[in-house]
């Protein structure tokens, strides 16, 4: 493949960390990102293959591949780039939906050629005649949990006007923009503002809160994978935290961090809490609809003690989240090179994430309704990663506890789950 009529650009910020830690280990999916739509109906595969590629065409960033260098890679945003998308019939297997199911993990955690190829893959599965999934897999590098959402809505929105022969929209917002943003803010001096925020915070380190405990000398690369645990809030139990985080003037995802945070420093015997917590990076409303790799982590750490009640912790978790929102943007990687954290024998600033997903993930494709669902690689780095997937309305909540089994095994898991809710109960 050659890129010479192409333009080349930098990676952005985002892009820069992903693919530093991936060049530590390139044979492993570590940032394979992605899932499935279940479309509770019939659907045609070759329009749905022209739907995909309507979509690709639609959003640049789906179109990016890495161009080698001597030093970082440049990207590059294909003009043409078309896309086939595998037809694979479960229907007559024993259990459809298992087999299905397997195959897609067996497929997802299968790691990207990184280099002069396409980042995504699609295919689309029959479970029966009124039922399909349209499997997705991204490499992290171009895409993020806000650009899937705007991807299956886009891609199910493509085929019900291909079906209803209506005009389709061929252009979206360009990843570009974003990429020009980025240099213009590395290069601002509201970068170093940013800069001497984190690290006057994080004079001195949090103690890591786990270790190592069943490390293991076969691992590849010495790389852990890791497991994933749900934990189902049940939607009558899940209201009643929105109707009390209302009540708080907070919500839900204060009420979270607060319950983790009571249980962590109940448990390990600490006044503080480091947490990682994701961020949306969009400054605008033009980014919002932007598909693309914008996403950050706020490396946040509550340090409140042990005395406050649990409406004035939330009280003052959100003012700590207030002020380190408007510090979000410098990259997690910059500020662990400028505290020397690796140096120090640590490989993060956390041991454990939160991620709180509230889209409407539900849709319709044709005349059929479609959901939304996602898929783990199987390599999260992070010790504890939580995911809480608020995304079908009237439906139980899905609490993804996704933990490194270098850390953690399935019996901690338990616990950490059960106590969790006991303290949210």
């Amino acid at each position: 493949m050659t890129h010479a009529q192409n333009h080349l650009y930098p990676l952005t910020s985002p892009q820069r960390e992903i693919w530093f830690d991936q060049m530590l280990h390139p044979s492993l999916p570590l940032y394979n990102v992605g899932g499935y739509i279940q479309i509770d109906g019939t659907v045609g595969p070759k329009l749905f293959e022209q739907a995909f590629n309507l979509l690709v065409q639609r959003h640049d960033a789906l179109r990016t591949v890495l161009v080698p260098t001597s030093d970082i890679p440049m990207q590059t945003f294909l003009e043409d780039c078309p896309v086939t998308v595998p037809f694979h019939d479960f229907s007559g297997e024993n259990d459809p939906h298992q087999a299905a199911l397997g195959w897609m993990q067996e497929q997802f955690v299968q790691p990207f050629d990184l280099y002069e190829k396409p980042l995504c893959h699609f295919a689309l599965l029959k479970i029966d005649e009124n039922c399909f999934y349209a499997f997705n897999k991204h490499h992290h590098l171009i895409i993020d949990g806000w650009s899937i959402h705007l991807l299956n809505l886009s891609v199910t929105q493509i085929y019900t006007q291909l079906i209803r022969a209506q005009t389709i929209e061929r252009v979206a917002p360009s990843y570009l923009a974003f990429v020009q943003n980025d240099r213009a803010y590395i290069e601002s001096s509201l970068y170093e503002v940013h800069r001497q925020y984190w690290i006057k915070k994080y004079q001195t380190l949090p103690e890591p809160l786990f270790a190592p405990r069943y490390f293991g000398q076969n691992w590849v690369d010495q790389i852990q994978p890791s497991e994933c645990q749900v934990l189902w809030l049940p939607r009558p139990f899940y209201n009643r935290l929105l109707a009390f985080a209302k009540k708080t003037q907070s919500t839900p995802f204060h009420v979270m961090l607060g319950a983790l945070y009571v249980y962590f420093t109940r448990t390990t015997q600490r006044q503080e809490l480091a947490i990682g917590l994701p961020v949306l990076n969009r400054s605008n409303a033009a980014f919002k609809e932007t598909v693309g790799l914008f996403i950050g982590v706020s490396a946040t750490w509550f340090q409140f003690g042990t005395q406050l009640s649990f409406r004035q912790l939330l009280k003052a978790i959100g003012k700590t989240l207030k002020s380190d929102y408007r510090h979000q943007r410098l990259p997690i990687s910059e500020l662990n090179r400028a505290l020397g954290i690796q140096k120090k024998g640590q490989k993060q600033l956390f041991d454990i994430q939160l991620n709180y997903g509230k889209h409407d993930h539900d849709t319709e494709c044709g005349v059929f309704k479609a959901k939304s669902l996602t898929l783990t690689n199987e390599h999260e780095q992070t010790p504890l990663s939580i995911s809480v997937w608020e995304f079908h309305e009237n439906e139980n909540v899905q609490v993804d506890f996704v933990y490194n089994l270098a850390y953690l095994d399935a019996a901690d898991i338990e616990r950490i789950q059960s106590r969790f809710v006991l303290i949210l109960f």
